[in-house]
Parts: structure tokens; sequence; C-alpha cells
């Protein structure tokens, strides 16, 4: 995660319009990993020693129906979360439906337990417990409540709204916008309904190849843009790759950035016209922000040139992070 949100647990709630009592904690070992995790809807589910709370009286019992505000590693305020089902059984029993709901590495039983196993010793010993098979072990399971993030495709009954972010983004860093100061009503008539025919490989000029504009949705508000390319010709191969993107300038530094990459990259998978064992993408050499995005990403660099890095993520490397 992006650790400038520089919001506090406080203003969050506020911000949420949720009402009555909450608690204030972070994941353990990788508390801005973990949080990413939460906000792309991968992590849903957390555990922790229970005799770890018999040790600490001010710790209490996670309840079904309690909210959560989940901050990162310098205590900003990243999301709310509700609990949901709520389970003790001894470590040995943990399942892999579990796992998977813990959203971590490849997601399997044995990653669960290669990083657990080493955590709970930790804990345990902190609290004066010897971890093992049998230890008891917290199971919560809970859902993202506040804010949701979400990519949604380019259509007509969200025009006033995505007119608005095009007219925020500037032409920068690769990233081209033909929309800037076009009046309303021509987006709303004939660019909403072109770009909704290029991602059907309608209308497509010589050299382009099929691409569906998607909105960053934060909430009810749109805090970006993703030009997800459906497959490659050799200009794109050689270019700016499958996936372009910008952050309105009031948004960035937040993270949404890295997060609405981790959703093109889901969206690019479920076109049934991609195939391929990598998602290319590029960026100028001065645009560092840009690169981190994609290296927390799971990109690396594949080779550069005198003006920019041309980057792979590989889609196995993707899964779960």
């Amino acid at each position: 995660m992006d650790n400038k949100i520089g919001r506090s647990a406080e203003a969050l709630w506020k911000e949420s319009g949720l009402t009555g009592e909450y608690d204030v904690w972070s994941f353990g070992d990788a508390p801005d990993e973990l949080a990413f995790l939460v906000l792309t809807g991968i992590k849903t589910a957390t555990s922790s020693a229970y005799d770890c709370y018999q040790y600490d009286e001010e710790e209490e019992l996670p309840v079904t129906g309690g909210y959560s505000v989940i901050t990162d590693s310098k205590g900003n305020a990243v999301c709310i979360i509700r609990e949901g089902r709520i389970r003790t059984v001894p470590y040995r029993d943990i399942d892999a439906e579990h796992a998977y709901k813990e959203g971590e590495g490849d997601r399997s039983l044995e990653y669960y337990r290669s990083v657990h196993d080493p955590f709970f010793r930790r804990e345990l010993a902190e609290c004066g417990e010897e971890f093992s098979e049998y230890s008891l072990i917290v199971l919560e399971e809970f859902e993202l409540v506040y804010p949701r993030l979400f990519l949604k495709a380019t259509c007509p009954e969200d025009a006033e709204e995505e007119y608005r972010i095009w007219q925020k983004i500037p032409a920068e860093n690769g990233f081209e916008n033909n929309h800037l100061g076009e009046g309303f009503e021509t987006f709303r008539d004939v660019t909403i309904p072109k770009m909704i025919n290029y991602a059907k490989g309608i209308g497509l000029k010589p050299e382009h190849v099929p691409q569906t504009c998607y909105m960053l949705w934060r909430e009810k508000e749109i805090v970006g843009i993703f030009k997800v390319r459906h497959y490659l010709n050799d200009i794109l191969r050689n270019g700016s790759g499958h996936i372009g993107y910008a952050i309105a300038p009031e948004y960035r530094g937040r993270g949404y950035g890295r997060l609405g990459l981790r959703l093109a990259v889901e969206a690019l998978q479920k076109l049934p016209d991609f195939a391929e064992d990598e998602i290319y993408m590029s960026c100028y050499k001065e645009n560092t922000a840009s690169l981190n995005v994609m290296l927390k990403n799971g990109a690396y660099i594949h080779h550069e040139d005198e003006r920019r890095c041309f980057t792979r993520i590989p889609l196995n490397k993707t899964e779960g992070r």
C-alpha cells in the first residue's frame, strides 16, 4: 500500500457515514500488503492465536457484526471491514477453504502454513505459550464495507461522472487524452458510443486493436481511467503494451494506481480474446511512480531504451498478491 493516505481512523469512519463503535488495528507481519489484499477483494479472512486474547486483557475477541478500521504500517486508516463468521479451532483443523479466503501467496493451505507456523510461534511465545498443532486459532471472515473500489467499463448512464474525470486528467507520461476540453454533449452522444464500439472491435482505426476503457470507482466517485487492450499487435508489443492508465491529480499518492492495475490485470484475463502468458506494459523512465506501481503488481523490467522501461507481469505471479 501507498502510505501517503494520511487519514485517521476517526476521519475515515466519519467519511463512511457509519455510526456506532469500532475497533482499530492492522494485520500481522505485513500490514500494508494485507490491507491491499482486502481493498482488492482478495483477502476476506484472517486468523489469530486464541491464547493471546487471554494474555492481553485489553484485547477483546472479535464478534460477528463488529466493525474495524484497518490501518497500514504508519497508522493511516485504509478501510473498514465488518466481521462475519467467527470460529475457534485447533491449528491442525484449519482447512484449505479458510486458507484461500486469507488471500496470501498462492492461497493454498501449504502456503498458509508456511507463513503462519512461524507467525504463531512468535505470537504465542510473546504470550508465554508454546505453539503446537493443537493451539487454538480464532478464524475470522469479514467483508469490506468502505471504501468499495471497483472497475466499470464506460457506459452511457455514467456519462456525467466519466466526463468529469476526463476533464481532470492531463495528457502526460504517455497517457493520451483526446477528450480534454470536449463538450459534454459530444462526449455523451459521440465519444461514449465510440468507446463501447471499440471494445467490441467495431470502427477501429488502422493498426488499432479492441480496447475497453474502464473507470476506477471509489464508492460513487471515479478516481482514475484504465485503458485495457484486448491483445497486442507489433506496435503495442514494442510500445505501450496491454494497459495504460492515469489517476486524477487530486487522488494520486493514495495507492489507487496499484489497486486499479491489479483490477485491470484481472479484467484483462477475463476477456475472451486475451491469450498471453504475460502482460506487457511500459512507462517513461522519469515516471518512477508508475514503474513502482507495476513492480508492486509483480512486474519485472524486461528491457529499456533511452526513454522508456518495458515491463512484463507474469500472470502466475499476480495470483494472491
